[in-house]
């Protein structure tokens, strides 16, 4: 084992043999800059040499399946299966307002075997600012739900999901403002996490030692989001405004949405378990009249107050015409001014997301839900296709007999259409749109009514519609994912050259804020602009893969790639072939990428450059392990603290490869498996977003080399 400290500077290579002293690439250079560079990126290659292992000629390219199947086990807080177990998807393309379509039930032995489309699992989004890619979860009577986003796709053991007990019931009274209960108020679960323990303890301790702000929920795992959340039967109060509410599963930290008939909708957070309630302290950026706040986290039994509300109700109508229109979104909004009384973890617009409705065929809309204060706004967004921009109204809701008349005027607009597809293929690309009027044009309406357009977009087609100002402007996408060059790398076209020119967009936007543009000058708005966009793929050079003797081995898995190459064609051409494509290289990155075969315990490191066309090579050697004991600052073990044991922060890691997090057992002993030979790695406690404080020095190891650490102290700082 060799620690940073003691490393030897090396030069970057081409190809990583792991296990090599020229391996010590990563390492080295991960830390600190030898050559000048803009980014800890580009510190990390400075340039590329030739290989002296040539790659295998390539053969007829692998039939990517349509369907991924996903396999797996439900089972209880023992390990014991659970029959009958429902399994669902998350984070997958569906309507708003229907829940997910159960994908199937768990057999006697608690296995389940399901398939998702390649093409649906590639269009996965994110409510709010959960991470995208899908979710599975299993709901089981008795028992709270477990979720996971590693499907391990290709594993034949597949993911277990865990389902904890369901014996604390959140169970609570709702009073109004002058004490008295209130009925018929709903409680629903909108959001819910859990630790990587599985259970609250090191959360509290943390918040109560001073974790504040999103910071204390970062260190929670991925939520379950509004759309698998949903599957939980909300409960109703009664007369004496009690509610009891189940499902959730003991040691869980939940969102829950309170909506009645003439109470303001706000969200409350609870812990499922008995004790004391806690809090966390956020501190709101901007001028100094944002206070401190405390966002309360009750727990399974609580009191609390619901507000009064007054309902909004008005007519959408043509600005020019005065006609009414039908199918327009009306929604609240929240912006720093208008801020809630509750904090949401995530960050999320939930009162946008569920103090919403659509105006009838007359245009007009009725909007519950609203809370009495000095500042509330609305937006009105046109449906698909309707040449309006949107519109949005400030004002006031005073307490008052009957509801509020709030009217909308949208403003007329040119409707432009087209489509966003890849220029070499012809296939459509999923893309967000945006359109920008240029700093020249003198037709852009400023009217303290019009709403800033929100990015639209793309169908399953790659087709688009957003509205415009008549006169010049700019029409711009930004795909998903990683696979194509922004518009500055395109018009560059070799490092070094200077952008193009561009628009005059008064600074408010960038060139390399998105991967292609089109400009647009339409005289007026009965104008009917068609703009079709293309995009140009980044490089994507073709790994081979070798086993320690030098010959090719195939059903090696890589880390360091996006979510979705799992529905790429490299990925499944490594499954039976000893080749693998890298993606999302541009000129100005690169991209250090990590292989493991699971079976045959080997690993290997590649870092290529964003320009390199390939092919490239990779040897992999047999991994490392590292085992210790956690201990505390007096040298007593420290049982049930998970851990983890990662790489440098420049390789994006896949969490379902080694080394997967661990938990100390009684005695505060811990072990790793599957260390790539070669790479940095540091033990951290363990968080989501891996942020969780350092708990030894940074090492990388040689190949199959077991390393004992010993007692390790939980000291050190991040």
């Amino acid at each position: 084992m060799t620690s940073l400290r003691n490393a030897a500077q090396a030069l970057p290579i081409r190809v990583l043999i792991a296990g090599s002293t020229l391996s010590i690439l990563v390492a080295t250079l991960a830390v600190g800059p030898i050559h000048p560079a803009n980014s800890g990126h580009d510190r990390l290659l400075a340039a590329v040499t030739d290989s002296p292992v040539q790659p295998p000629a390539l053969e007829t390219p692998i039939a990517v399946p349509e369907r991924l199947a996903i396999v797996g086990r439900v089972v209880d807080a023992k390990g014991q299966p659970i029959p009958g177990a429902r399994l669902y998807p998350g984070n997958l393309p569906s309507r708003e307002d229907s829940p997910p379509a159960m994908l199937a039930t768990t057999g006697a032995d608690g296995r389940f075997q399901f398939t998702i489309a390649r093409a649906d699992f590639a269009a996965s989004r994110s409510i709010g600012m959960g991470k995208p890619g899908p979710l599975v979860a299993a709901f089981a009577d008795g028992y709270g739900p477990a979720w996971s986003d590693e499907l391990k796709i290709g594993d034949p053991d597949g993911l277990i999901l865990r389902l904890p007990p369901d014996d604390v019931p959140v169970t609570g009274r709702l009073i109004d403002l002058e004490g008295q209960p209130v009925a018929g108020v709903t409680v629903g679960v909108l959001e819910l996490a859990a630790t990587p323990e599985g259970e609250l303890s090191p959360w509290l301790k943390d918040v109560a030692a001073g974790l504040t702000d999103y910071k204390a929920f970062n260190h929670l795992a991925r939520p379950m989001e509004a759309d698998l959340t949903r599957m939980i039967r909300p409960a109703t109060t009664g007369p004496d405004g009690r509610f009891r509410l189940t499902g959730l599963g003991r040691e869980r930290l939940a969102s829950l949405l309170i909506q009645g008939p003439k109470t303001a909708t706000r969200v409350l957070n609870v812990m499922t378990r008995p004790g004391k309630s806690a809090s966390v302290r956020f501190r709101f950026p901007g001028p100094k009249k944002f206070p401190t706040y405390l966002c309360i986290i009750h727990t399974a039994n609580f009191v609390d107050l619901v507000a009064p509300s007054r309902s909004v109700e008005g007519v959408v109508r043509d600005r020019d015409t005065g006609l009414p229109l039908p199918g327009v979104g009306v929604r609240n909004v929240v912006a720093i001014g208008n801020l809630y009384p509750d904090i949401l973890y995530p960050w999320t617009d939930w009162p946008g997301a569920f103090i919403r409705t659509k105006t009838d065929e007359q245009g007009r809309y009725r909007l519950d839900g609203l809370p009495i204060r000095e500042k509330v706004i609305l937006r009105a967004d046109p449906a698909d296709g309707q040449p309006y921009h949107p519109g949005s109204r400030e004002f006031a809701i005073s307490p008052s007999a009957g509801a509020a008349p709030i009217d909308f005027a949208l403003t007329p607009g040119v409707l432009v259409r087209g489509r966003v597809t890849d220029q070499a293929t012809g296939a459509p690309v999923s893309a967000w749109i945006e359109y920008y009027p240029t700093i020249a044009n003198k037709q852009v309406d400023r009217s303290p009514e019009m709403a800033y357009a929100e990015p639209r977009p793309t169908d399953q087609d790659g087709r688009y519609a957003v509205v415009a100002f008549p006169g010049p402007g700019l029409i711009t996408a930004k795909a998903r994912g990683d696979r194509f060059l922004r518009a500055d790398e395109v018009a560059r076209g070799k490092p070094g050259k200077n952008s193009p020119m561009f628009p005059n967009m008064n600074n408010s936007i960038s060139i390399s804020q998105f991967h292609t543009f089109d400009t647009i000058n339409p005289a007026a708005i009965t104008d009917n602009i068609t703009c079709n966009l293309s995009l140009t793929a980044s490089p994507e050079p073709l790994i081979t893969i070798l086993d320690p003797d030098g010959q090719p081995v195939a059903g090696a898995l890589a880390s360091g790639l996006p979510h979705g190459d799992l529905v790429r064609q490299g990925w499944w051409q490594s499954r039976a072939k000893a080749r693998f494509s890298v993606t999302g290289l541009t000129d100005r990155s690169f991209r250090v990428v990590l292989f493991q075969h699971l079976s045959r315990r080997l690993a290997g490191s590649l870092v290529v450059n964003d320009s390199e066309p390939g092919p490239l090579v990779v040897q992999l050697h047999p991994w490392g392990t590292v085992s210790g004991r956690l201990v505390d600052s007096d040298g007593r073990p420290r049982p049930g603290v998970m851990l983890s044991y990662k790489e440098s922060p420049n390789v994006q890691s896949s969490t379902s490869l080694p080394p997967h997090d661990t938990m100390t057992d009684r005695n505060g002993r811990f072990s790793f498996t599957g260390l790539v030979p070669g790479q940095l790695y540091v033990l951290k406690i363990a968080a989501p977003d891996g942020t969780g404080p350092r708990v030894g020095e940074m090492e990388y190891l040689e190949p199959g080399e077991a390393i004992a650490l010993g007692d390790v102290r939980e000291l050190l700082k991040p």
